[in-house]
């Protein structure tokens, strides 16, 4: 065989495995979104934060901005679905740090990127009970909002956040706007949460039509077989009739939350374990559970603090 075909085989062969290379890394991507996106388990999240924090390291060799931002986004997802908010918190601020560097004149999609990490704080904050911090954060995403599909999505975090801090009137109308943005559209996912928590809201100013909301939201979840959110249906259902008094039906839906969340992760199957105790138990426990709770929360508080403090310092 000649050098020209020696060459030519080689160069054949050289493109082969670029292309097998290429597809392999792609197929790798989404089989690990789909561990984060989709869990099924902690170990999943585990997996799924591990191959996407390699990704951001070959990211920073490469000089690859839109990969690193993308694992650090991935990665974030992973830690506050495993509880891991200081972590998460940390993860974030790196990729905001990150995305101010990038000129303006970038082929990045800054704008999208932008809101998808103002909403990962928003969902922090909340969950430390820093509203204001919450909702100026939800905000800006909202402002940045393309389509009615984005309006919905932000409004109804906003309403959450509302909902937490008890203002429960201001939480129905955000809700109302989020659920009517998108009734019509083909997100079956999204219709159920805003249906849902349009429903609770609707229960907390005694409006009885709440009830028959969140009845149509766990139906729609279990025929779109959304299991992640088979907890939290049950959850506001336990808390509605927990509210009305019907400690037996409290207790029955307590039950299911927990036994759907047992199947997702452990973080999510302890906090539906506490609910219900709190409701089954004596009142020794339910101080036990309250402080323990108390005493966690302070503790991601007092964690939190460095590394948003230390973003407000460097921007």
């Amino acid at each position: 065989m000649n050098c020209k075909a020696h060459s030519f085989l080689f160069f054949i062969c050289l493109l082969f495995c670029t292309a097998t290379h290429a597809q392999q890394k792609k197929d790798s991507a989404h089989y690990y979104y789909e561990k984060i996106t989709k869990p099924i388990n902690a170990q999943g999240l585990l997996d799924g934060y591990h191959y996407f924090d390699k990704e951001r390291k070959r990211g920073i060799v490469d000089k690859n901005g839109r990969d690193v931002l993308y694992a650090l986004q991935m990665m974030s997802q992973s830690q506050m679905k495993l509880g891991a908010n200081y972590d998460a918190e940390a993860t974030i601020v790196e990729a905001i740090k990150i995305l101010d560097s990038i000129k303006k004149t970038d082929t990045l999609d800054l704008s999208s990127t932008r809101k998808r990490l103002y909403n990962s704080l928003g969902i922090i904050y909340n969950m430390l009970e820093k509203y204001p911090e919450a909702i100026s954060e939800y905000t800006k995403a909202l402002s940045m909002a393309e389509n009615a599909a984005d309006s919905s999505f932000f409004s109804n975090n906003l309403g959450v956040v509302y909902k937490d801090m008890g203002d429960h009137l201001k939480a129905h109308d955000l809700f109302k706007t989020a659920y009517s943005l998108i009734e019509n559209s083909q997100d079956s996912t999204a219709i159920a949460i805003t249906l849902d928590n349009w429903g609770l809201a609707e229960t907390r100013l005694d409006k009885p039509e709440g009830l028959l909301k969140m009845h149509k939201a766990l139906k729609l979840r279990k025929r779109i077989q959304d299991v992640q959110r088979f907890s939290t249906s049950y959850n506001h259902l336990s808390a509605y009739y927990k509210d009305i008094g019907n400690k037996s039906l409290a207790i029955t839906y307590a039950d299911s939350a927990y036994q759907a969340a047992n199947a997702y992760t452990v973080e999510y199957s302890q906090d539906a374990l506490s609910h219900k105790l709190l409701l089954t138990e004596g009142p020794e426990v339910r101080t036990f559970i309250t402080r323990s709770d108390s005493i966690k929360k302070l503790n991601l508080i007092n964690e939190n603090k460095w590394a948003g403090a230390k973003y407000s310092q460097e921007v």
